[in-house]
């Protein structure tokens, strides 16, 4: 069955699937960029690409390959991944990056908690590819609480 969201200024889909580090070398290992063009000029084939090359999601990115989750969006499902930008991390501590980080079940429960599976939804900065969407949103939209 197909689902179809209007988002933004209007705009409606099919569905399809869906940095720059704190220098924090143990938890957040510098993203690498490609040379091959921007974002804004290329096709992506996954989600997993996009997020790859978005220059504003590193931090975001680094803690999906730190949580071993990057086949989360290589799969050939639709799926939508609202990822915060590495401006939306400012607000929070950096110690409080190290403690999710050091938890596998709070780092996998956040970074899910991103993920809208089974629909396709592209907002205005988003980035459509073969299987899905790519949004950069500027907050977290959760964030696990310490105990």
């Amino acid at each position: 069955m197909s689902h179809w969201r209007a988002v933004g200024n209007g705009l409606l889909l099919l569905p399809l699937l869906i940095g720059s580090a704190l220098g924090q070398e143990r938890c957040l290992p510098s993203a690498a960029v490609s040379e091959s063009g921007s974002p804004e000029e290329r096709a992506f084939s996954t989600v997993a690409d996009a997020l790859a090359e978005a220059e504003n999601l590193g931090i975001f990115a680094a803690l999906v390959e730190r949580a071993d989750l990057m086949r989360l969006f290589r799969g050939a499902y639709p799926i939508t991944l609202f990822a915060p930008t590495d401006a939306a991390f400012d607000d929070l501590d950096e110690g409080e990056i190290e403690r999710v980080c050091g938890d596998p079940e709070s780092l996998e429960r956040f970074i899910r908690f991103h993920v809208l599976e089974d629909d396709i939804i592209v907002t205005p900065d988003g980035r459509l590819t073969g299987n899905g969407a790519l949004n950069p949103v500027g907050r977290v939209l959760y964030w696990p609480d310490g105990d």
